[in-house]
């Protein structure tokens, strides 16, 4: 039998996993009660979500998988722990809300990158909270507004094929944030965020990026790097300055982080400048409202317009920034050394023991 397109790239005792879990999988389904996952169908049953794709499915379960090293009993554990969750919270639900308005500056979703192409990115604005007994202090409130963050994101991603299509970046900018004072609602919020992003979204994050981190709690980064595996240190990068991200993600970025994509929040989905068409189509309209003796006149060359956002190597920072190891920072480590550490978002890559 041939292996399917979507598969070919994995090794034979991988294959053999995912086929282990896929002849489980009706069964975790019924003892959740439940087969969406991250807004699909996880079997041809009728619930919510898009409707079932065995190449989704498969995506999905290789997350599942790959978060807990192959083996199946624990990635079953896992998804069924996960689907239970999903069940109880609703965070379909969590996405589709109305939540308080309190937390409208702290998040932003943009969802394209270098060349207009897809690029779903989180953007964790903590310099924006000015009362932090407000907002985590509701932590039910503050859980069910950060789920849905993550929920929309989701729906977004591109979960047809493996690969970063169906992963997300997160950028958490700290700029104005004092690490040296948190309270207890920060600290059990943080915990608390922790927890689900750990349990509940594995292998959903390409790479995750802190930015406007103080250099005096640099130091706090690299000591519990040791604490996590290699794999998982690897998709974190730390810059006190936050206009460094250009650096390693390209031009495309917000001009606050020194690219030249526009201003956050006109890039932010939903917004009349974020759904508008990609600056090469733009141009193209405009030769098109052209005389044709315009046309004629223009040399060919004129219409062709390099792509210098895609050119952009991801790990830049890594050969101009010789201390971007020492920095970068772990945040799923539930037994953090350091208070500082509290208040950083969670990563949804599981550590792997």
């Amino acid at each position: 039998m041939s292996i399917p397109a979507h598969l070919q790239f994995l090794q034979p005792a991988e294959l053999e996993a995912l086929k282990k879990i896929q002849t489980e999988l009706p069964q975790i389904i019924s003892k959740a009660d439940h087969s969406e996952m991250y807004g699909h169908q996880l079997s041809d049953s009728e619930g919510p979500g898009k409707a079932y794709s065995e190449t989704t499915r498969d995506i999905i379960l290789l997350k599942f998988l790959k978060a807990r090293d192959y083996d199946v009993a624990q990635a079953s554990e896992m998804l069924l722990d996960a689907l239970k969750w999903r069940k109880e919270f609703d965070p379909l639900g969590c996405a589709s809300a109305e939540h308080d308005s309190k937390f409208d500056k702290l998040g932003v979703i943009t969802a394209k990158g270098a060349g207009g192409q897809p690029q779903v990115t989180n953007w964790n604005l903590y310099g924006a909270v000015s009362n932090r007994k407000e907002i985590f202090g509701d932590l039910k409130g503050f859980l069910r507004w950060r789920v849905g963050i993550m929920e929309r994101s989701l729906a977004l991603l591109d979960f047809s094929k493996p690969g970063a299509g169906s992963m997300l970046l997160q950028v958490h900018d700290y700029k104005n944030v004092s690490f040296l004072r948190l309270d207890a609602e920060t600290k059990a919020a943080s915990k608390e965020t922790i927890r689900v992003f750990q349990s509940y979204y594995p292998e959903t994050l390409e790479r995750k990026f802190f930015v406007n981190v103080p250099t005096l709690m640099q130091f706090v980064f690299g000591f519990v790097n040791k604490f996590l595996s290699r794999e998982t240190v690897a998709k974190f990068v730390v810059y006190s300055n936050g206009k460094d991200l250009k650096k390693s993600l390209g031009d495309w970025v917000p001009n606050e982080y020194g690219g030249k994509g526009g201003s956050l929040l006109d890039m932010a989905v939903g917004t009349d400048k974020a759904e508008s068409e990609p600056a090469e189509k733009k141009t193209e309209s405009k030769d098109e409202s052209k005389t044709e003796a315009e046309k004629k006149t223009e040399p060919v060359e004129s219409k062709t317009e390099p792509e210098v956002e895609s050119k952009t190597e991801p790990d830049v920072e890594t050969k101009t920034e010789p201390e971007v190891e020492t920095k970068t920072a772990p945040t799923t480590e539930p037994t953090e050394p350091a208070t500082a550490t509290e208040a950083t978002e969670p990563s949804t890559e599981p550590i792997k023991a």
